[in-house]
This record gives C-alpha cells, sequence and structure tokens, in this order.
C-alpha cells in the first residue's frame, strides 16, 4: 500500500532528483568555451582527437579539458572526439585567446 509524503519528504526528493541531474547533466554550466559565439575553422590533415586541437589552443590543462568538451559538443563527435582527416572543426575561441 501507498502512503503519501509529507512536505519535507517532497523538498528531498526534489534536491536528491536536482542533484542528481546536476551531476550528470553532460555540459557543465562553467565551462565558458560553450558560451563563445567566436570560432574558427580547423581542418585536420591527418586524424586527430578534439583533445589534440584543444592542446593546440590553449596551454592550461583545466582550459584543455573545457575546449576539449566544448569541440565535441560543439561539432557533435562522438564522446572520444576522433576527428577525421579532412573534416571541418569549429574551436571555440575566448575573445582575449585568439590565436
Amino acid at each position: 500500500m501507498l502512503r503519501k509524503m509529507n512536505t519535507k519528504q517532497h523538498l528531498f526528493m526534489a534536491g536528491a532528483l536536482f542533484l542528481f541531474v546536476m551531476a550528470f547533466t553532460p555540459l557543465h554550466i562553467t565551462n565558458e568555451y560553450l558560451y563563445s559565439s567566436e570560432f574558427i575553422t580547423v581542418i585536420p590533415q591527418k586524424s586527430v582527437t578534439a583533445g589534440d586541437v584543444a592542446r593546440r589552443y590553449t596551454n592550461d590543462e583545466k582550459k584543455t579539458e573545457k575546449l576539449q568538451e566544448a569541440i565535441i559538443a560543439v561539432n557533435d563527435l562522438k564522446p572520444d572526439g576522433s576527428i577525421r582527416e579532412g573534416q571541418h572543426v569549429r574551436v571555440p575561441v575566448l575573445t582575449n585567446e585568439k590565436k
């Protein structure tokens, strides 16, 4: 038999659901590259990964990870970030980091 949940239980369940969703959201809200409105297009001459491209455009390891995530999201790549030779890849840039 089902019993009714009180207000405290409702709030607890809502909080738990919120934390679960936030923990498993694929795009991180703090990733500034995902909000970039400027892009450069890269056309690799050999097969590479999004990580390889990200390392080319930033030296900071944390920013490299965030840029890699953004490249995968923006270009709708597979989770491993593989990029084919000759594939046009949009790389988001922050205005103060253009090369």
